[in-house]
């Protein structure tokens, strides 16, 4: 019951996340609408949707939930030796090279008319 409701909210966040990212990027409810219909209100041009508000938000959250499970299924799962692997022997060298090439251009700048 416990990996089950682990399991229930990694999906349930997933998909909060991604009602979040098309409120905030993605237009949020709205969608393409049509600009014919004129009232007897008046001039006043009243757009009508094509798609009602509610449900082209939901498929937008849906669409967007489907690309996440995509790409989480898809992209292997990289274990904690395989990171620590990868921090020790490429990203430490790395990170020393460029301190290294940052203090060698900083002593050279005045002389080469760049950094001072």
């Amino acid at each position: 019951m416990r990996f089950g409701l682990v399991f229930g909210f990694k999906w349930l966040r997933a998909l909060a996340g991604s009602a979040l990212v098309v409120i905030l990027y993605l237009g949020g409810w709205s969608g393409p609408v049509f600009v014919t219909l004129t009232p007897a209100v008046g001039a006043t041009v009243i757009p009508i949707p094509i798609i009602p508000h509610e449900v082209w938000f939901l498929l937008k959250v849906y669409l967007l939930f489907l690309l996440f499970v995509w790409v989480s299924w898809s992209v292997p799962r990289v274990r904690i030796d395989q990171i620590l692997n990868i921090g020790w022997k490429r990203l430490i060298p790395l990170s020393l090279l460029a301190i290294l090439l940052a203090a060698y251009l900083a002593a050279l700048g005045p002389a080469l008319g760049g950094i001072r």
